[in-house]
């Protein structure tokens, strides 16, 4: 099995190694870090339609806690309707609201070790952008 590498040159992105985070080891000094355990998560998710919308629910779980993420598509009345969109629309959605809820929960615990939140990011827009915004 092939051991993770990662590096940072942002301290403030990762929990500094030698505050006596585990986990982490130093390597050399260009903070190049080797990650010391591997850990496996299981990503379920659930697709189902309710009133005419279709849901998803994708969770997550560590082992040691569960997070959830939703997501729902709509059909416009007058598009043909083709269920396999409607799934991927609704459990795509589900898995980005996933994942902005794991890392506000990591923002958090960096928080809670003394590291800086990272500087924030305009949000990404698909599709057209209003040019009147």
């Amino acid at each position: 099995m092939r051991r993770a590498r990662w590096r940072s040159f942002r301290m403030s992105e990762c929990a500094r190694p030698d505050a006596g985070t585990t986990g982490v080891r130093r390597v050399t000094e260009k903070r190049r870090y080797v990650m010391t355990r591997t850990t496996e998560w299981t990503v379920r998710i659930v697709v189902f339609e309710e009133d005419g919308t279709t849901k998803a629910r994708a969770v997550l779980d560590t082992g040691s806690a569960k997070m959830t993420g939703r997501g729902a598509a709509h059909c416009n009345p007058e598009d043909v309707d083709i269920p396999e969109i409607g799934d991927e629309l609704a459990s795509g959605r589900a898995l980005k609201d996933l994942a902005a809820r794991l890392l506000r929960e990591a923002d958090r615990d960096l928080a809670g070790v003394g590291a800086p939140p990272p500087p924030a990011r305009r949000p990404t827009v698909y599709g057209w952008a209003d040019a009147s915004a």
